[in-house]
C-alpha cells in the first residue's frame, strides 16, 4: 500500500510496541509489518517460566516427550501387549492435520503425550515439578470427536487471552488445552501451537476460558499490539483415549 509519492518524507514510525512500520522505495512510502529477527521462532517469545519450575514452553515440551519415548522401553508397568493387540483399530490425526493408520507406537505416543500430558502439564503449573510412572493400557479404539467451536477469541494489549466455545463437555466432563501460536507463526498445526493453560470442563456449554495477563507473561513475552496470533484448543479426556483434532483462529493482538 503506497502511503506518499517519493520525494515526500517517510512518515513519523509508530511507537516500538506497534506490529508494523513505515518504509521507502524508489515508489514511496508504506506501511509493512514489523518483524523481530531475534524472535521469528517460537523459543524466541517465551520465557522461563515459574509456572514451569524455571523451564521454557519448548524445554518442558521437549522433556515431556522424552521421557515418553524412553518409558516405551524402560516402564515394566507398561503393558505394551494391550498397545500391539488394539492399535490397529485406531486412526490419528498427524501433527500436519493428516489421518494415519497408526503402529502401536504411534498409539503409545499419543496417549501419552496427548492424553496424558495435559494432566502433567496442570500439574507443572501447579508447583508438581515431576512426572508420574507412564502404567498405560491401550483399550479398545474410542470415537473420534469433533475439535471444539470456537465462538469468539482474543489476545489483549495486555496479553490476557480469553476463548469461548459452544460445546458441552463430551462424556459429562472433559479437559481442553488451550493453546496459543506465537506472532509472525502461521498454520494452525500443532508443532506451531503452544499450550498455555489446561481447563477441567463439566456438563453443559458454552464455556469462556480465560488466561490472566500475568500466567501469559510468565509464559511469553509481549507480543505486538496489531500483531496476528493463533488462539487454539483441543479435547482430551483423562486417562482414556478421544481423538480430537486441534481447533485454532487468527486474531489481532489487541483489536
Amino acid at each position: 500500500m503506497k502511503l506518499c509519492p517519493p520525494e515526500t518524507p517517510t512518515p513519523t514510525q509508530p511507537g516500538t510496541s506497534a506490529g508494523w512500520k513505515y518504509s521507502n522505495n524508489e515508489w514511496g512510502s508504506y506501511a509493512s509489518r514489523k518483524t523481530t529477527p531475534n524472535r521469528s521462532q517460537a523459543m524466541g517469545w517465551t520465557r522461563p517460566s515459574t509456572l514451569l519450575g524455571g523451564i521454557t514452553l519448548q524445554q518442558w515440551r521437549q522433556g515431556w516427550l522424552a521421557y515418553c519415548a524412553q518409558s516405551w522401553n524402560n516402564n515394566p508397568s507398561l503393558d505394551k501387549t494391550s498397545f500391539q493387540n488394539n492399535a490397529s483399530g485406531y486412526t490419528l490425526y498427524n501433527l500436519q492435520g493428516q489421518l494415519i493408520t497408526a503402529t502401536p507406537w504411534n498409539v503409545y505416543m499419543w496417549a501419552a503425550t496427548v492424553q496424558w500430558g495435559p494432566l502433567a502439564f496442570a500439574n507443572y503449573q501447579a508447583g508438581i515439578h515431576h512426572w508420574q510412572p507412564l502404567d498405560l493400557y491401550c483399550g479398545t479404539p474410542q470415537t473420534v470427536i469433533s475439535p471444539p467451536v470456537i465462538t469468539s477469541s482474543s489476545i489483549a494489549t495486555d496479553m490476557a487471552l480469553s476463548l469461548t466455545i459452544s460445546d458441552d463437555a463430551p462424556f459429562g466432563s472433559c479437559y481442553l488445552l488451550v493453546y496459543t501460536g506465537t506472532p509472525f507463526t502461521y498454520g494452525a498445526n500443532l508443532p506451531a501451537l503452544l499450550a498455555c493453560r489446561v481447563f477441567n470442563l463439566f456438563g453443559t456449554g458454552p464455556y469462556t476460558l480465560n488466561v490472566t495477563s500475568a500466567q501469559m507473561l510468565d509464559l511469553f513475552r509481549p507480543f505486538p499490539p496489531g500483531a496476528n496470533a493463533l488462539v487454539g484448543c483441543r479435547w482430551v479426556y483423562s486417562y482414556d483415549c478421544i481423538n480430537s483434532q486441534a481447533a485454532a483462529e487468527l486474531v489481532e493482538v489487541g483489536a
